[in-house]
């Protein structure tokens, strides 16, 4: 925090924003009925025993919505469900499974971010998720101790839509009232969501 080892002011950060999904919870791929996932999408499929590909044409159509929240979760699970003939509650039970066996809490960093908030850092989350799968990708105890916390399906906005940047701009000024943009760093597994920050203002590590 503060100058960098040069002396100069560039390298000066106050703020750390980091993404959920491939960032503070990480990817990993199973055995699962003889194939081995490592997709969310693709373990969710297998289990409700529908091809891939058509569970993608299933859901395609409400991905955005799902994601900014103009879709219901409740409506989402039954329209998929009702247009795949199951049940909404084996699908609730495909995603949960899917969450808890392809992904794994990234510990270390979470440790990191701990430290830095610590230190007086301010530490928050940006992040995609549909409102199907923000229960399991970023539940309550998980965001303890991060602000501002900016979930797309809750703000009606994602990345990297330059106004979701302008958002967390100015929920973290709401802490650091005298915070430059180029004093936030945003932590993203998607080459186009660090572009997208860093054209707004914001640096970005991928």
């Amino acid at each position: 925090k503060g100058k960098d080892k040069m002396g100069g002011d560039d390298l000066k950060i106050e703020a750390v924003i980091f993404d959920i999904g491939g960032v503070l919870r990480l990817h990993q791929g199973i055995v699962f009925r003889n194939e081995h996932l490592s997709g969310v999408h693709e373990y969710v499929a297998k289990r409700l025993k529908v091809e891939v590909d058509d569970w993608f044409d299933m859901v395609h159509s409400y991905a955005d919505d799902v994601c900014v929240g103009k879709m219901k979760r409740g409506e989402f699970m039954s329209l998929v469900s009702k247009n795949a003939s199951f049940n909404a509650s084996d699908l609730e039970k495909a995603f949960k499974m899917a969450y808890s066996k392809l992904r794994k809490r990234n510990s270390e960093l979470y440790r990191f971010a701990r430290n830095l908030k610590k230190k007086g850092f301010v530490v928050g989350v940006l992040s995609n998720q549909w409102n199907v799968t923000k229960p399991f990708e970023a539940p309550d105890k998980d965001m303890r101790g991060f602000d501002p916390v900016i979930i797309s399906c809750d703000v009606g906005l994602q990345k990297p839509d330059k106004k979701i940047y302008r958002l967390l701009f100015e929920m973290v000024k709401k802490i650091n009232g005298g915070i430059k943009k180029s004093e936030i760093v945003f932590i993203d597994n998607m080459a186009g969501n660090i572009e997208a920050a860093e054209r707004f203002g914001i640096k970005g590590i991928l």
